[in-house]
């Protein structure tokens, strides 16, 4: 008998150890299951990221996708989308920060946890659109603002597997809940997270773990390092695509007509100075001709930061006079009411002539300008016939210009005017610019540390007779083609290790001495937790300078 119940309690014992190695088994294989698709909705969201950004015409380049709407559940044409999308006729929802997983969107089949309920998604404020004309402001400083298990800015993103249905008991941080779930109804997030997690409305903190009785949520972060690389190599591409060709042409020489010029002038594009490099959130950006600063910030001084900046210099004007059309002018004068914001001329004429002037522009090729001829001639009193201008060396604008004059039997005097708003911001400058104004608005230019070669800066052809044959710039990396490079930009990707933003210290920005050191040489190495420099080039073509015979008069 005494052996009997010893068997039947050894038995009793192997029966529970087994159900429990069993529930063991379950749980880990189940979290297992749960980890790889969670894993998988992350990667398939950091290409989404990635793939947005390469779009032209999306201006929030590194936004996240909103999650699915409760109302688009149980409708099989918009189960999976995200907020707004193509089914607002059902709902016109705004964004949330806690919502199913957009499957659709993300190009993923529905994925389910262990227990077979889809994947639910968590945003970060400041990563994703409130609605569509929302706007961002995202680049490598950007933090993700979620914060998990205490910890602050954390994730940009949560990513859950919400397990069984469960009663939740009354916990630290854990509000009592008996959930309900309807897979054909609109879901409340409490029936399918639990206590940090379910807090509704959301706030910006979450938790990973909990209370067994209380929480059965498994998570996974997004954070910013898992998502600024591949974003980092996508604003690069674009970089190349949409910034790098507006640079290269802004101070390129025009044509217009058989023989007739107007816009920049010069035998092979000009660059801008640089800004000397100090901290990118409180720079003026204005670029130095004296001392010439050739490697720093991108010369990106506005006219509303910076008024009076870009000005004419009242003692340089002058005019001539061309017998282009038949007309006399008797006498003229462009200098008594010229000023540094307007040039003014009067012109004592008869018939049609021709009239030409030029004067000179302060630091124009200190900071980016364009030509806008919709702002001469207020007066009304002549046609603008052609224009041209060129850099020089201490950063100035020389301005040429020719106006027609309107007809007349007999002598009169008139008067037009040319004031400095003819030279205007460059489109790089505009952040509502539909092509490039992703740039400066996301404040990816304070990331953008710029080079360009002495032998392309304002005023080097002027001087090329005398200065010799300026060093061109390299990029020391195994797929570089052959020849130098008149310009390049440096995009420091997030901080690493030891480096804190914003500062005066290139260090904190680029991770190289290479790539700080101020001489012609970059380097572009792999990719890593230790380097994430990324080198554009702005202009590879005809470098080194031309001969000194073809340099511009």
């Amino acid at each position: 008998m005494l052996l009997l119940m010893a068997l039947i309690a050894l038995g009793a014992a192997w029966l529970i150890v087994s159900a429990a190695s069993n529930a063991t088994s379950r749980t880990a294989a189940e979290r297992e299951h749960n980890a790889a698709v969670l894993n998988q909705a992350k990667q398939a969201l950091i290409a989404w990221i990635a793939t947005k950004t390469l779009e032209a015409g999306e201006n929030n380049p590194g936004r996240l996708p909103c999650p699915e709407p409760a109302a688009y559940v149980g409708n099989a044409s918009c189960e999976g989308i995200a907020a707004p999308g193509v089914c607002e006729a059902i709902s016109a929802p705004n964004c949330s920060m806690v919502g199913r997983l957009p499957w659709r969107t993300l190009g993923l089949d529905k994925l389910t946890d262990a227990a077979g309920e889809p994947l639910w998604y968590v945003i970060s404020p400041g990563w994703s659109l409130s609605s569509s004309s929302s706007l961002l402001t995202i680049n490598s400083n950007s933090p993700g603002q979620l914060d998990v298990d205490g910890q602050s800015n954390a994730a940009v993103a949560l990513i859950i597997a919400p397990g069984q249905v469960m009663s939740v008991q009354s916990a630290a941080g854990c509000t009592a809940r008996n959930q309900l779930r309807n897979a054909l109804a609109a879901p409340d997030l409490r029936d399918y997270l639990e206590c940090d997690n379910a807090t509704s409305p959301a706030d910006a903190s979450f938790a990973t773990t909990g209370a067994a009785a209380s929480f059965n949520d498994q998570v996974l972060r997004v954070t910013v390092a898992d998502v600024l690389p591949a974003l980092e190599a996508a604003i690069a591409k674009r970089i190349e695509r949409d910034i790098a060709p507006a640079l290269s042409k802004a101070y390129a020489a025009t044509e217009s007509g058989p023989g007739s010029w107007y816009g920049w002038s010069s035998n092979y594009p000009t660059y801008s100075f640089a800004a000397p490099f100090t901290d990118p959130s409180t720079s003026d950006y204005r670029g130095s001709s004296s001392p010439a600063t050739y490697q720093g910030l991108l010369p990106m001084a506005t006219t509303a930061a910076n008024p009076g900046y870009v000005a004419w210099n009242p003692t340089t004007s002058s005019a001539w006079y061309s017998w282009s059309y038949s007309g006399v002018v008797n006498w003229y004068d462009c200098l008594t009411w010229f000023s540094a914001t307007e040039l003014w001329c009067e012109v004592n004429y008869s018939g049609r002539p021709v009239f030409g002037f030029w004067a000179q522009a302060y630091n124009v090729g200190n900071t980016l300008r364009a030509f806008n001829p919709s702002a001469a001639l207020a007066a009304g009193a002549a046609s603008l016939n052609w224009y041209e201008g060129y850099l020089d060396y201490d950063g100035s604008a020389w301005i040429y210009a020719e106006v027609v004059l309107p007809d007349e039997a007999v002598d009169v005097t008139r008067w037009f005017n040319l004031p400095i708003s003819f030279l205007a911001d460059h489109s790089l400058l505009d952040p509502n610019n539909a092509a490039t104004g992703w740039f400066v608005r996301n404040q990816w230019h304070r990331l953008a540390f710029y080079a360009v070669s002495e032998g392309f800066a304002p005023g080097w052809n002027s001087q090329c007779n005398t200065v010799g044959n300026p060093a061109c710039l390299t990029v020391n990396t195994p797929s570089t083609p052959a020849g130098g490079r008149r310009a390049v930009v440096a995009l420091a990707g997030r901080s690493l290790s030891g480096q804190a933003r914003p500062s005066a210290n290139l260090a904190d920005y680029l991770d190289t001495a290479a790539n700080r050191d101020g001489n012609t040489t970059f380097e572009q190495k792999p990719v890593n937790a230790t380097f994430n420099d990324r080198i554009i080039t702005i202009d590879a073509n005809l470098c080194p300078p031309m001969p000194a015979a073809n340099c511009a008069p």
